[in-house]
């Protein structure tokens, strides 16, 4: 006997009739099946089928050869918590580090004390949500560079120090060396930071010359340790000899100078700078792993992919059967599974009412892997609309 049921009462065994059509060609799937287990109901549901038709004289019983994998969408207000509560401690941080350079660049003393504040506060926030922070860093503000790069890079320390497996005082120093490893930049001359293009070998060497003065603004504060100085120092030194100053190569490059390195070219990459784009979060850590074993320290790379996700917090994919969504949460034991926020099925014609998704219940599914990461700005979609989507702001 044929009979209409809604998705909720389907059950492993029962043998599907597709009547109109349409949600086999959405799913890419037979029209006519039998359900071999809880996570292709799981599918259905997630891809907005509400009712189906069942033959109930057909009934097979459930496939136990692949066992389902059904894990529970992490609760939406409790993403949404962990998010307000990282834009909040990033936002007071902002202007903590604001005031800080600002003043410094005016001729005031730098306030250190001040400074091991906001590590602290970020420090604590790492521990609950390292992948949260370290997404925000990569959505700065515009026209800002040096108190933004100052402000993420801190962060990212603090979480990738977080999983080096450092105790919490080191990452804490090692935050703090991070948002000052670069104030040389200051003295550099704005013309040649803003300077569209490539620099001439003159203006090539007074850039170079921020690491000798952010070491010289450093050594004299007697708060500072010796492993902010080495972040100072080392941050453009390279494996294979080719960074500066001193042309280090590996074991001569400190543990500290090696991971600021990362975060100091991972940084930038996604930052606008002047004229140039910054680029996706995704590609800046393909570029970076490219690199590994050659400039960079293998293993900390991959570490460091770790402590952000290989889709970071904030991005928009795609994936193979055209859905696209902002990823809200990064699993850590599958990386390349986050869980999304759907804001777009080509099936439905674009733009749908978000819902979240988490591609850990559709591993072994091929339409549901991420086909490529796609530019917030084809969607026109600014951070605020982002976090809007999201629902935290």
């Amino acid at each position: 006997m044929i009979k209409r049921i809604q998705t909720d009462e389907l059950k492993p065994g029962m043998y599907i009739i597709d009547v109109a059509g349409t949600w086999s060609q959405q799913l890419h799937t037979d029209r006519k099946l039998f359900i071999d287990n809880n996570q292709f109901i799981l599918k259905l549901k997630q891809s907005g089928v509400n009712f189906v038709f069942v033959d109930t004289s057909k009934v097979q019983a459930e496939k136990t050869t692949v066992p389902a994998i059904i894990r529970p969408v992490k609760d939406e207000e409790e993403i949404k918590e962990d998010i307000k509560q990282s834009i909040e401690i990033q936002a007071e941080a902002r202007k903590t580090v604001i005031k800080i350079i600002s003043d410094f660049q005016n001729g005031k003393k730098l306030e250190i004390s001040k400074a091991e504040d906001v590590i602290g506060n970020v420090t604590e926030k790492i521990l609950h949500n390292k992948f949260v922070l370290a997404g925000l860093s990569s959505m700065k503000q515009k026209n800002h560079y040096l108190y933004e790069h100052a402000l993420s890079s801190s962060v990212l320390m603090i979480a990738f120090a977080h999983t080096w497996g450092f105790e919490e005082n080191k990452q804490r120093i090692m935050g703090l060396g991070a948002m000052l490893y670069d104030l040389g930049m200051l003295i550099v001359p704005s013309q040649i930071l803003n300077l569209p293009g490539k620099l001439s070998s003159k203006q090539l060497d007074l850039m170079r010359r921020h690491v000798e003065y952010s070491y010289e603004i450093l050594k004299n504060e007697p708060q500072i340790s010796e492993d902010v100085l080495l972040m100072a120092s080392e941050h453009h030194e390279r494996l294979d000899g080719s960074g500066y100053p001193l042309g280090l190569k590996e074991k001569e490059i400190s543990t500290e100078g090696k991971m600021i390195g990362i975060v100091d070219v991972y940084d930038a990459s996604t930052s606008d700078r002047g004229y140039n784009k910054g680029m996706l979060p995704a590609v800046a850590l393909s570029k970076l792993f490219k690199s590994s074993g050659i400039l960079f320290d293998k293993t900390m790379v991959n570490l460091f992919i770790k402590t952000i996700g290989i889709y970071p917090f904030g991005s928009l994919v795609r994936l193979k059967n055209g859905l696209i969504g902002i990823v809200v949460r990064i699993n850590q034991d599958h990386l390349i599974y986050p869980q999304l926020r759907i804001i777009f099925n080509p099936q439905k014609g674009g733009m749908i009412t978000p819902y979240n998704l988490d591609l850990q219940n559709f591993m072994d599914i091929p339409e549901y892997k991420i086909q490529e990461v796609v530019p917030k700005s084809k969607f026109r979609l600014r951070n605020e609309e982002i976090l809007r989507i999201i629902g935290v702001v």
